[in-house]
């Protein structure tokens, strides 16, 4: 499966890529080491009951090194150190799994000005490689590969004409023996990825480009705000097309306004507009086709065509109002972190597409897990 998707973009200076990772660093520079080495002043930036030692060197400083200490955690370890000169400073980390030497490795530059992170895996069940940059003739590189799956992305900047634009491609495919079983399933799911990928590169465009009035990151691409706008715009459009197709239902025979698929075959001989982004709830011809079959149906005799708009934004706020009432149900349930044990790094449940969706849903089987992921093919992601 290939994928690609694309959103005009206004890159992020040098001085406001640097303000912004000031901003996210901040709690560093007040961090101190008490007489054991163990570092206090970032105890919320690491899990639940995990300590960060400095074993050499001073804090903060090139040349210095740290382990990371995780009760409850005998399968793994973590250590890191700085290097560099002390005004352009290097981090290196990793996570070592002991049974088999197998790890994590992230390289960061660097402290004082963030240009570059390279990480890799060669995990049992989990390998990646990974590689970004504040430069936009490289952002990222990311190729993730499971026993199963392989999904391959990399983003450019490309100018087109007067704009900039993010440009993310990549591909989709299954590995080994998995390949022709997951064939069909990919093919499936090419909707869904493409709206998906094309969601995500827009968002992380507008955040990008927000960097450069509000350089501490703050600030942030309100999505509910976004999603408002969005809903308001198809609306203005449906009002617009409804009346224009009750106009020709009323200038024509009387018979024809009481068949709803009259309206609709009027409607589908109107210009395409031009919709605003579409996620996955707003397939925004397919409700606008609904939503004028029921005007035609049950209200042209009493409400005037931009019902049909009015009626999009009803139901918008409806939405709105399900989706804020489950996201404080979530936080008054949602229990605090735990800290992390062994369990945390067994990555057995990647093995297989089935064992991941028995993970996620809670299934007993592999023919549940399949069931399950047909289901959503056929009807839509739960």
């Amino acid at each position: 499966m290939r994928l690609s998707a694309d959103a005009p973009v206004s890159w992020p200076s040098g001085p406001a890529w640097d303000a912004w990772w000031q901003h996210e660093t901040r709690h560093l520079p007040t961090s101190t080491t008490d007489e054991q080495g163990y570092v206090d002043g970032l105890e919320d930036e690491l899990p639940p009951g995990t300590r960060l030692r400095l074993t050499a060197g001073e804090h903060l400083r090139a040349g210095a090194l740290y382990e990371a200490e995780m009760s409850g955690v005998t399968t793994v370890a973590a250590a890191g150190g700085i290097g560099g000169p002390d005004d352009r400073r290097l981090v290196h980390a990793q996570l070592r799994h002991l049974a088999d030497e197998r790890r994590v490795v992230v390289d960061l530059d660097g402290l004082d000005g963030l240009r570059s992170l390279r990480a890799s895996s060669d995990l049992q069940h989990l390998a990646f490689d990974v590689s970004a940059s504040t430069s936009s003739t490289a952002p990222f590189d990311v190729e993730l590969r499971l026993d199963w799956l392989r999904v391959h992305l990399s983003a450019a900047v490309e100018q087109r004409g007067a704009d900039a634009h993010l440009v993310v491609t990549g591909t989709m495919r299954g590995r080994g023996r998995w390949r022709p079983v997951l064939a069909p399933f990919l093919a499936a799911a090419g909707s869904f990825a493409a709206k998906g990928l094309r969601s995500s590169v827009e968002d992380a465009a507008a955040w990008l480009s927000s960097l450069e009035g509000d350089p501490t990151g703050e600030r942030r691409p309100n999505p509910e705000q976004a999603r408002t706008h969005r809903a308001r715009t198809a609306a203005a459009i449906m009002s617009a097309r409804a009346t224009t197709v009750a106009d020709q239902m009323a200038a024509g025979h009387w018979w024809r306004r009481r068949n709803p698929q009259h309206w609709l075959r009027a409607l589908h001989d109107l210009p395409e507009p031009d919709w605003p982004r579409a996620e996955e709830l707003d397939d925004w011809e397919s409700r606008e086709q609904d939503l004028l079959r029921l005007y035609a149906t049950r209200h042209r005799r009493s409400d005037p065509p931009r019902w049909v708009g009015d009626e999009l934004l009803r139901r918008h706020a409806a939405q709105q109002e399900a989706l804020e009432r489950s996201r404080a149900a979530a936080e008054v349930t949602t229990p605090a972190p735990a800290p992390l044990t062994d369990a945390s790094f067994d990555l057995a449940w990647l093995v297989t597409p089935w064992s991941m969706i028995r993970r996620s849903r809670d299934l007993g089987s592999d023919a549940e897990a399949e069931a399950a992921l047909r289901a959503d093919l056929q009807d839509g992601p739960t």
